[in-house]
């Protein structure tokens, strides 16, 4: 089963398409911030990441840089988790 993860505030967005992609049959973890989201990413290494641009704590912009840089360096700073 493919994973998705959904990261935004929105709750009510997170919830709506939660529901339709599993009804698609997808498995789907979430989180409201890009800092708890980059936690999810290496835990649950999803197929797809969906992410609103936009949010409190850690952005889209926050999320993608840190993931992409633990990736290409093999390190991951405490701080990030």
């Amino acid at each position: 089963m493919k994973t998705i993860l959904v990261v935004d505030d929105d709750d009510l967005l997170v919830q709506s398409l939660t529901d339709l992609l599993e009804l698609e049959g997808y498995r789907v973890v979430s989180t409201e911030n890009g800092k708890d989201g980059l936690a999810r990413l290496e835990k649950e290494n999803p197929d797809l990441v969906l992410t609103n641009l936009m949010m409190p704590i850690a952005d889209a912009l926050f999320l993608g840089v840190n993931y992409f840089f633990a990736l290409t360096t093999n390190i991951v700073p405490d701080w990030l988790i």
